[in-house]
Formats: C-alpha cells, structure tokens, sequence
C-alpha cells in the first residue's frame, strides 16, 4: 500500500505544470519616453550651422553652472524694512553722472599766464657748472682688496707707519739707468738681485709692453723682471753731506713726518 501511495504522488507532482509570471513593468516618469535629440554638444563634429542653431548648452544641471548675466552693481540695494508704497513709479537705476574734476578731463584749453618780470640782475649770464668728474660707483675694483698700510706696532705703545719708498743716504747719488745710462730725476727703480737701476720712464716704457700682443712666455718674463724691482730715493730732498758722510738736516723732522705720512697715504691709490 505504502509503495503504491508513493508512485502516486510521483506520478502527481511530474504532470504539475508551473506558470512563471512576468513581473509588472515599472511606473514610467512623465517624459522619458519622448525623443530625445543626441547631436554633439561641441568639438570638431558640430557644424557652424549646428553651432548657431544650438547656442549655449549647459553641460552640468548643478548650481555652478548656471551664468547669472544681471548686473548687481546697478541695481540698488533696498531698504532693510522693504519696499515703499510708490515703488513701481521710481526708476530701477540712477542715471550716470558725469564728476566734474579737472583731473578727469579738460574742459578747456589752458589759458597763457604772463610771465612775471625778472628780478634785479637776474638777466646776466649765469655761471657754467663745473662738470662732476667724481666716478660712480661702477668705476671702482670693488673685488680687489682694500689696500692697507704697513704698520709697526709694539704692543701698543708705538706705532710705526712704513713708508712705500726706501730711502738711501749717501754723500753722492752714484745710481744711473741701465737703459738710457742717465742718473734718475726723484724717485727711481733698484733691483737689489742684479743690482741695477731704471728710471721712472723708462720702467713705465717696460710696463706698457705688457698692453701689447705678446706670447705668455714674454708676459711672464717682464713680470718677473719687474717684481725684482723696489723704489728708491737718495736723501738729498733732506739732507746735505757736503762730501761726508755726516747728514745736516735741511728740513724739519715735523715738516718730515708729515711729507712720509702724506705719501704714504696716497700710495695706496697710486
């Protein structure tokens, strides 16, 4: 009995047939079943006449993107407590006004104003200015050191300014140029190596060749001729020997210190 319940409810449940029924289609919102246009909005595919015809397109529906083209600034600020009774009768804007100020525009041409009469003797011939001949800044060897002095010191307690020129004292000046063989005027050029003496010009004459196309050998080589060479001066702008070697002082030792520290001081700019 119990198998051949069992073959029934087989046989039952293989000729059940299922019927699947479609969900129901969603509400449509008012619109989305219209045509839509879908042109290009911009870029190479747009024509002029598709240009022209489509105008500004708003890409994005945010607030951002909206263009407000109202002028704020013309339009006036109301009244915190509103609007009066007669508003529709007032203009919406103030018309311009055009400011009167003589440093907006001219309004004329400038009148001619008389000359005042010259005072006494103003009518001469004024003074030429002399010319600036101080050099600008720019005319300085800024990047070259300062020149200094050669001081002694002893701890302090004296102080002993070197002068740039060696002085020689002898009862005679026996020096005469190498070059010219001539005895130097004033201050000249010894070479205590070679033991030899040039004069101003014709040391100056040396120097000037170094301004002239040359090898760098021979550059190097009047250099090193010049480098040998110290100034010198014989004593006789001081001192009178009379054939001896004994000195007599022919100007003051005060008048003296003040010549040593005055050269010293322009030497530094010579």
């Amino acid at each position: 009995m119990l198998l051949q319940e069992l073959a029934h409810m087989e046989r039952e449940i293989l000729s059940f047939k299922y019927i699947v029924l479609p969900a129901p289609p969603p509400v449509i919102a008012f619109g989305t079943t219209l045509h839509r246009v879908t042109l290009p909005l911009s870029g190479p595919a747009l024509s002029s006449f598709m240009r022209a015809v489509q105008g500004e397109a708003n890409r994005s529906p945010g607030p951002a993107a909206c263009v407000d083209g109202r002028n704020y600034l013309i339009k006036n600020t109301p009244s915190l407590y509103g609007y009066g009774p007669m508003v529709s009768n007032v203009a919406r804007s103030r018309p311009l006004q055009m400011q009167k100020y003589g440093t907006d525009f001219v309004i004329g041409e400038p009148k001619l104003v008389k000359p005042h009469a010259k005072p006494f003797n103003s009518g001469i011939e004024r003074d030429v200015k002399e010319e600036f001949v101080t050099p600008p800044p720019n005319m300085y060897d800024y990047h070259k050191p300062s020149p200094r002095f050669e001081i002694t010191s002893a701890f302090g307690t004296r102080r002993k300014i070197h002068h740039p020129v060696a002085l020689i004292c002898s009862p005679h000046n026996s020096a005469v140029c190498c070059c010219c063989g001539e005895t130097p005027i004033g201050d000249y050029w010894h070479s205590f190596k070679t033991n030899s003496d040039r004069c101003r010009p014709c040391l100056n004459k040396l120097k000037s060749r170094l301004n002239c196309v040359i090898t760098e050998h021979r550059r190097l080589k009047i250099l090193r001729l010049l480098s040998d060479y110290k100034k010198i001066r014989h004593c006789s702008f001081c001192h009178d020997h009379h054939g001896t070697s004994v000195g007599m002082k022919t100007v003051p030792i005060k008048e003296l210190k003040l010549k040593f520290v005055r050269e010293t001081y322009l030497s530094l700019y010579m």
